[in-house]
C-alpha cells in the first residue's frame, strides 16, 4: 500500500470477533485488500498473562521474589509464541505479501473490536526486518499548517511528582536548551501546570513540535485514558481534547507519555489529530521510565526517527536487569495517514553537524 505521504507499507488490521473466536484479518499491501481468518491465539494470551504476572511481581517492592532472568526468559517465550502463531498456515496470504515486498517494507498494525487482549501483546518485538508500529484512526479531520525546518520546540508538562525523581530527565532537556539544540518550556508545580495553563501555553505564538508528559497516567478504554496533574487532580482525554486538537492543527507532531499505562491516552492523542505518540502499555518502574526517556531523547537528538528510536529504547531496557520486561511495553503509535516515521525538524546547521560527525576520515579523503 502507498500511503498519503508516498511511502510503501504493509497494513494489517485485526478485527476481533470476541475472545476465543477466529480473528478476521484485513491485509493491504501490493494489490487490493486481502481478507482471511486466523485462529485465536489462546496459548499466546496465556503466556502473556503469565509473563505479566512475573513482570509486575518482579517490580513490586513488597511482592514475591521474582528474578529478572525469569521475567526476561518468559518474555522471550512470549515473543517466540508470537512467531509460532504467524507460522500457522492460515497466515499464508501474509507470508506471501511479505515475500512480494522488500524485507524492509514497514509493517503497520491496527485493531478493531478488540477487548485489549490483542493490543496488550508485544507486536513490536517480532524479530523481522521490518519497522513495526501501530496505527489509530483520526477521530477528527485536522488541517495541519505547513512547517518549515526550525529548532525543535518541546513543551514539558510535569504532573504530580510525588514519589518520582525527574531530575535526570529535566536536566537533560535543559542541557539541550543551553546548547541551542531545542527551544524548551517546562510547566511544573501546583498552580503552574494545570489544564488552563497547558491550553494557554500550547496556544503560544509559535507552535510546538512535541508535548512530553512526566508523571502518572492510567488506562480507561471507555474514557480514553487520563493523567494526573501537579495538584493531584486527574483529567480525562475529553478534557484535553480542545487544546490538543488545536495544537495538532498548528503543528504539534508527537506526544510522549513517560508514565504508566498510557495506551488509551496515546490512542486519544492520535484521535485528536496528533500524528505520533509514544507510551508504555502497562505500569513501569521509575528506573525504566527514566532510562527510556533519556535514551529516546538521545536517539531523536541524533536525527533518528521515532520508530527506530523506540527500537533502540526497547533494546536498552532489555539489556538492563533493573528494567527487566519494560522493553516489551514501549509502544509507538501513528495516525493511519502517516507511513513515514517522524524525525525532529532540526535546523540546517544541526543537520550539517550530525552529517559531519557521522562522516568517516576515509569518506573525507574520497571526497577530496
Amino acid at each position: 500500500m502507498s500511503s498519503a505521504d508516498g511511502a510503501v507499507v504493509i497494513d494489517v488490521l485485526f478485527k476481533s470477533n470476541g475472545a476465543a473466536q477466529p480473528i478476521d484479518v484485513v491485509l493491504v499491501g501490493i494489490g487490493g485488500p486481502i481478507i482471511f481468518s486466523v485462529p485465536w491465539p489462546a496459548q499466546m494470551i496465556r503466556r502473556h498473562d503469565a509473563w505479566r504476572r512475573r513482570y509486575l511481581a518482579h517490580h513490586e517492592p513488597n511482592g514475591p521474589a521474582v528474578a529478572a532472568a525469569a521475567v526476561n526468559n518468559q518474555g522471550d517465550a512470549l515473543v517466540q509464541s508470537l512467531q509460532e502463531w504467524f507460522a500457522d498456515n492460515a497466515w499464508r496470504p501474509f507470508v506471501q505479501q511479505r515475500q512480494l515486498n522488500s524485507g524492509s517494507t514497514p509493517l503497520r498494525i491496527s485493531f478493531e473490536g478488540d477487548n485489549g487482549q490483542l493490543q496488550a501483546l508485544p507486536w513490536e518485538m517480532l524479530p523481522w526486518n521490518h519497522e513495526i508500529w501501530r496505527t489509530e484512526k483520526l477521530a477528527h479531520l485536522v488541517q495541519r499548517q505547513p512547517q518549515t525546518t526550525h529548532q525543535p520546540r518541546l513543551l514539558i508538562l510535569v504532573g504530580n511528582a510525588a514519589g518520582l525523581d525527574l531530575s535526570r530527565e529535566l536536566q537533560q532537556l535543559k542541557q539541550l536548551q543551553r546548547a541551542g539544540q531545542i527551544t524548551l518550556e517546562i510547566l511544573q508545580g501546583s498552580g503552574k501546570a494545570g489544564l488552563e495553563q497547558l491550553g494557554k501555553t500550547l496556544d503560544a505564538k509559535l507552535p510546538w513540535d512535541g508535548l512530553i508528559f512526566l508523571g502518572h497516567s492510567d488506562g480507561n478504554a471507555a474514557g480514553g485514558g487520563h493523567l494526573q496533574l501537579a495538584d493531584g487532580s486527574w483529567v480525562t482525554a475529553q478534557q484535553l481534547q480542545g487544546c490538543i486538537q488545536k495544537a495538532a492543527e498548528r503543528g504539534l507532531a508527537f506526544v510522549l507519555l513517560n508514565s504508566c499505562s498510557g495506551l488509551d491516552l496515546a490512542k486519544s492523542m492520535i484521535g485528536f489529530g496528533v500524528p505520533w505518540a509514544v507510551c508504555f502499555r502497562d505500569p513501569v518502574p521509575c528506573k525504566a521510565a527514566s532510562q527510556a526517556f533519556l535514551q529516546l531523547i538521545k536517539q531523536l537528538k541524533a536525527n533518528n526517527d521515532l520508530v527506530t528510536s523506540g527500537a533502540a529504547v526497547r533494546e536498552a531496557l532489555r539489556a538492563n536487569n533493573e528494567t527487566a520486561g519494560a522493553g516489551l511495553l514501549l509502544t509507538v503509535l501513528a495516525s493511519s495517514a502517516h507511513a513515514t516515521p517522524y524525525t525532529l525538524p532540526l535546523t540546517r546547521r544541526r543537520q550539517f553537524q550530525l552529517r559531519l560527525k557521522a562522516t568517516t576520515r576515509k569518506q573525507w579523503l574520497a571526497a577530496a
